[in-house]
C-alpha cells in the first residue's frame, strides 16, 4: 500500500483595521468597473473608500474563515457571495439585514449585476439607508 499525502492548504490570517464596511467579493467578478460601482456607493452612503472601507476578495471556489475580524466592521455586505464562504453558517436572505452580536450583514447580487439592473440598486439602497443613518 502507497502512502498519500495531501497537500493543506495554509488558512489565510485577517489582520483588518476597524472600519465601517466590509464587502466580500469573488475575485472573478471584481474588476475596475465593479471598484468604482464600489466607490459610488460608498459615496452615496457618505463614507470614504480609502479609509472606511475594506474589500475582501476571494479566488474562485475559496472558502475562508473569518470569524472575530467580523466584529472590526460595523456592517459586512455579501456581493454575490454566500456567507457560508466565510466560514458563517446563517439563514440570510437577499436584501435582508441579519444582525450579529457586532456587524450587520447584507447579501446582495454580484457588484457587476447591481451595476445594470435599476431594481437591485433599489433594493440595495433600501438596505443601505438604515445600515448607515440615510434619509
Amino acid at each position: 500500500m502507497e502512502d498519500q499525502f495531501y497537500k493543506i492548504p495554509e488558512a489565510r490570517t485577517y489582520d483588518f483595521q476597524s472600519k465601517k464596511l466590509l464587502c466580500v467579493v469573488k475575485r472573478e467578478q471584481f474588476e475596475d468597473a465593479e471598484e468604482k460601482t464600489l466607490t459610488s456607493i460608498s459615496q452615496a452612503i457618505k463614507i470614504n473608500f480609502q479609509q472606511d472601507v475594506e474589500v475582501l476578495i476571494l479566488e474562485k471556489g475559496e472558502k475562508v474563515q473569518i470569524g472575530s475580524a467580523l466584529n472590526k466592521f460595523d456592517v459586512v455586505i455579501y456581493f454575490g457571495v454566500n456567507p457560508a464562504d466565510t466560514g458563517l453558517n446563517i439563514d440570510a436572505k437577499l436584501y435582508r439585514i441579519f444582525k450579529l452580536e457586532g456587524p450587520s450583514l447584507l447579501v446582495s447580487h454580484h457588484l457587476r449585476d447591481i451595476a445594470a439592473d435599476k431594481n437591485k440598486k433599489l433594493f440595495l439602497w433600501k438596505c443601505l439607508q438604515p445600515l448607515f443613518g440615510i434619509n
